[in-house]
């Protein structure tokens, strides 16, 4: 177990993309008990865990900043995509607020069907809150 958790916190995040189909294999096959697992993301992209969450217990950490959910008027601003890491200029108006906000907005009612049909349970830990407080007053509603 020690290694598995030295391993992970070591491992770079920016710059690379979840394989899923790892993950389920790995879930599935290399952890025998019914486990309580977490899953940490901003999940900007569907998630693979229907299949773990039939065996395992899956709690879906959304990590998000509010302008990510509901950007505001900003003009011109330089934006990192985390799996690339390709940078590239952005202009944030009222028509590129209302599309964007939109289209995350029907992202966001599908990925919480997703979550509630398999059982998964899952919150959201913005980046100005304290993820301390907020997970320990939301595993004090187990």
């Amino acid at each position: 177990m020690r290694e598995a958790i030295k391993t992970t916190l070591q491992t770079p995040l920016i710059g690379n993309t979840i394989d899923w189909d790892f993950v389920e294999k790995y879930a599935l096959h290399h952890i025998k008990k019914p486990s309580l697992l977490f899953i940490i993301g901003d999940f900007f992209d569907m998630p693979k865990v229907a299949a773990i969450a039939k065996k395992h217990e899956v709690i879906a950490i959304k990590i998000r900043d509010h302008f990510e959910e509901e950007p505001f008027i900003a003009g011109g601003i330089f934006v990192k995509d985390p799996q690339t890491l390709k940078e590239e200029k952005v202009i944030v108006d009222a028509s590129f607020v209302k599309a964007y906000t939109k289209k995350q907005k029907i992202f966001d009612v599908k990925l919480e069907s997703y979550f509630k049909k398999n059982g998964i349970k899952n919150f959201t830990i913005y980046t100005n809150e304290d993820p301390y407080s907020k997970l320990s007053s939301f595993l004090g509603t187990f």
